[in-house]
Parts: C-alpha cells; sequence; structure tokens
C-alpha cells in the first residue's frame, strides 16, 4: 500500500547558496543552510581564493528568491546570496585566476587544461603518525549524522572534538569544519576530520589544502581519492560500520598503533 508523505522537519534542508567574490557571482552551491559564514570561508580557502583568514574583510548574507516557471504551476524556491569581500591583493589574483579559466573554452587544450584546473598541483604534507585505534574508534562511536546529512568532525590529538557541521553535501560539511579552522587559526598538521560519507577526490584535495594530516571516512574511498592522498602525503582511513579500521595510505612508513 502506498503512503503520501509531506516535508517534515526529519527532511534535510537544501538551499541554493550563491557565492560572490566583492560583487561578483563566483559559483552556485546546494547547501544544507546553516553555519553559512564558516562554510563560506572554508569554501574560499578550499578554492584558493583565499590563504587565510586575515584575506577575507567580510561575509555579508542576504536572502533571495527564485521562481520556475511551469505551464501547471509556477514555484518559488528560497535561495541566499554570500558575498565574500577579499583583500584588494586577493581580488586581483582572484580575477587573473578568473580569467584564465575563462580563457580555457576558447584554447585548443581547453580539455587537458580544464583537466589540470580540477587538479591542481598541491604542495605535499609533512609525514605525520596516524591517530590511535582508540582515537578512531572513539570517533567513530560518537559521531552523528541527522536524517540526510552529512557530518564532519574535527579532533584534536588529544581526542576532543572542536567542531561538529552538518550539511546535504559531504563536500560542504567539510568546507564548514575548514572554515571554522580557518577562524580559529588552527594549524590542521596534528588534526583529522571523521566524515559519515565515502571519500572522493574533491575531500582529499581540500584536506591536503588545508593542511589537515589524516581524513577518515565511514564508507570506503575511491581509487583516485587514495592515489591522489598517496601523493599528497594525507593518511586515510576508513572506520567501517562494524568498526573495522582500514588504512589506505602511509601505515607501512609511520606505523600507528592500530
Amino acid at each position: 500500500m502506498q503512503k503520501m508523505c509531506s516535508q517534515s522537519k526529519s527532511h534535510a534542508i537544501e538551499t541554493p547558496v550563491s557565492i560572490a567574490i566583492n560583487g561578483i557571482a563566483h559559483a552556485v552551491m546546494m547547501v544544507t543552510p546553516t553555519n553559512l559564514k564558516y562554510y563560506a570561508a572554508g569554501f574560499a580557502f578550499a578554492e584558493g581564493i583565499v590563504d587565510h583568514i586575515e584575506q577575507i574583510r567580510d561575509i555579508t548574507i542576504r536572502e533571495d528568491s527564485h521562481q520556475i516557471n511551469s505551464a501547471e504551476q509556477d514555484l518559488k524556491v528560497k535561495s541566499l546570496i554570500v558575498d565574500l569581500r577579499i583583500s584588494p591583493r586577493q581580488f586581483h589574483e582572484y580575477k587573473k585566476r578568473q580569467s584564465f579559466r575563462r580563457g580555457l573554452t576558447s584554447c585548443g587544450l581547453c580539455g587537458s587544461a580544464a583537466i589540470s584546473e580540477a587538479l591542481p598541483g598541491i604542495n605535499p604534507l609533512h609525514e605525520t603518525k596516524i591517530p590511535t585505534s582508540d582515537l578512531l574508534i572513539n570517533a567513530h562511536k560518537n559521531i552523528k549524522s541527522s536524517a540526510g546529512l552529512h557530518t564532519a568532525q574535527l579532533i584534536d590529538p588529544s581526542g576532543t572534538i572542536l567542531t561538529t557541521q552538518e550539511d546535504i553535501g559531504r563536500h560542504n560539511a567539510l568546507d564548514k569544519v575548514l572554515g571554522f579552522a580557518l577562524f580559529e587559526q588552527l594549524k590542521l598538521s596534528q588534526h583529522f576530520v571523521i566524515l559519515t560519507s565515502r571519500c572522493s577526490v574533491e575531500l582529499v584535495q581540500k584536506a591536503a589544502r588545508a593542511g589537515l594530516s589524516t581524513l577518515v571516512n565511514l564508507s570506503s574511498p575511491s581509487n583516485l581519492a587514495i592515489d591522489m592522498a598517496q601523493h599528497y602525503k594525507l593518511n586515510l582511513i576508513q572506520v567501517t560500520r562494524s568498526g573495522e579500521i582500514r588504512v589506505y595510505t602511509h601505515s607501512n612508513s609511520l606505523g600507528g598503533e592500530l
């Protein structure tokens, strides 16, 4: 027997968020609209738009809406506009980078150049020991997800949870954690993040750019995520739903207590 369900508080919230840099539209992302200042800062950092918090002068958030027209019934969708105001020098670098990206569409090597933009060079991390099995198991036990959302937690070397961020997108949840770390001016070389999702290349790139030493996921990583983590010297670990610890990179060279 089929049952018609209506929206309830248990459903994940997904909102179009337009990100602008000094008033220039940059991207539209589907985001759970919580802790948006952390999200915007973390997104800008992971995208290479800023390198540290002092380069962000202001973040403003305002409500907007968009109407989707159809023959039968129009739909009004609530949205948000987040404008990051960055320093003049950083904005100059941003505009140069955007001009290069636009040029990719008209050059003969646009395919390979576009892939190079998607897989940028990031300096390898300094090798660090992986967290102990006790830290990993405790992190696995403590992390929880709300209905339909991914959760990311930042954990320091002592096992203390510094922040918990949730979002409908796993990459957004990580951006919120990185934004928190940026505002708090934390050095992440001895910290780790645990996520309730699988691990893809984009998460590895964000973690490496932030200087995060270890990324832990509850689902298995992709093959390219493993290759990229090895290349960046990022400790990549999965803790399965049953509590099994699988170390994909750097377990042999550094020998964490597993």
